[in-house]
This record gives C-alpha cells, structure tokens and sequence, in this order.
C-alpha cells in the first residue's frame, strides 16, 4: 500500500500510515499510528540515533511540531522520502488541553500526529 511504513519491532511487522515525532534537544518520542489511529510504536530516540531510526522506515507521513530545529529535520526527512508536515504550535497546544484529561502521557505526539489525518 502506498503511503504506509512498515516497522519491525520486537519480531513483528507493522504498518504505519502516520509517524509523529516530538522534537527536544537530546531526546526525541517518535509514535507511529496505523490507518485507524492506534498507536503501533511509541519510543524514545536519541538524537545520534533519529536519522538511522527514520530512514529504516518505508516513505511515510511524518509530522512535527513547527519549531526551531523541525525545517532542518524536515529537509533531512524529505531527502529520504518522506512526506513531512510542520504543525503550527497554537494548533498543538489548543488540543493539548483537552487531552490531557484523558491521556497522561505521550500528549504532544499525539496532537502532532491528529492535524495531519
């Protein structure tokens, strides 16, 4: 299918059609979504390890939070083929607070990802 990520953890193979990635500055959260929006892989990337963790991934959506390091990291993504989406930070914080009722982690990635669907 075109447009999804196959990734291969623990023995298994899943399919992507969404990857969120919260950037900070040592420490990334990388969580990909499959088609009807639940969460296949959420894990914490270092920065040394983020280019080689993407570009393990099948061309895929990738969504980030627009902010000063996601156009380079953008640049680097679309080079390997992917569809890179940049969400303002008002659309991000907006839905940030009505989630955090209801999940207790991993909020940004899931609100970097939900614009983009």
């Amino acid at each position: 299918m075109s447009g999804q990520s196959i990734l291969k953890q623990e023995g298994f193979i899943m399919k992507s059609v969404l990857t969120g990635i919260d950037l900070a500055k040592n420490v990334f959260q990388v969580c990909a979504v499959n088609q009807t929006g639940k969460v296949i892989s959420n894990k914490k990337v270092t920065r040394a390890k983020l280019r080689q963790t993407i570009s393990q991934l099948e061309p895929t959506t990738i969504a980030m939070e627009s902010c000063y390091s996601a156009h380079y990291w953008g640049r680097e993504f679309e080079q390997m083929g992917h569809k890179v989406n940049l969400i303002p930070v008002q659309h991000v914080l907006c839905g940030m607070l009505i989630l955090s009722i209801y999940q207790h982690f991993s909020i940004d990635l899931f609100l970097i990802a939900s614009p983009v669907k």
